[in-house]
């Protein structure tokens, strides 16, 4: 989708600035996946944080 997006509108520096978004935010990243803290989450906080992870891996 985002590469979708980016090429319909030619901002190629969206994706870099979500990247560097995602890696600022890598140890609340790592917080979600501890099992304790993510039964505590709720579900939009939850494909938030999977939405992060899927753009650090890009």
């Amino acid at each position: 989708i985002i590469d979708k997006y980016i090429s319909l509108t030619n901002n190629n520096d969206f994706k870099n600035r979500l990247i560097k978004l995602a890696n600022k935010i890598s140890f609340l990243i790592f917080l979600s996946d501890i099992k304790l803290i993510n039964k505590l989450l709720g579900r939009d906080v939850k494909s938030f944080f999977k939405l992060f992870k899927l753009l650090k891996n890009l």
